[in-house]
């Protein structure tokens, strides 16, 4: 599901309290979203809720030809 800043933050400011962790899945062969999801990741990561819980980054679709490297979307979402 994708989720615009406003509603991305107002969803974990609602339940950041019981957060055991967050995965943030980037969809790897969209070319035109890249900087989307590194604005979104860090507006997440930067929320004060979500001081100190852990954060899980998963690049989906890593078989198809016409994807992103790994360490691209690294240094990309760094």
């Amino acid at each position: 599901m994708g989720l615009n800043s406003t509603s991305a933050l107002q969803l974990l400011n609602s339940c950041c309290s019981d957060i055991a962790g967050l995965i943030f899945v980037i969809d790897s062969a969209d070319q035109q979203r890249i900087k989307e999801a590194q604005y979104e990741l860090e507006n997440v990561i930067t929320n004060d809720e979500m001081r100190g819980i852990p954060v899980e980054i998963l690049a989906n679709k890593q078989d198809l030809p016409s994807t992103f490297q790994i360490m691209f979307i690294t240094y990309t979402l760094s």
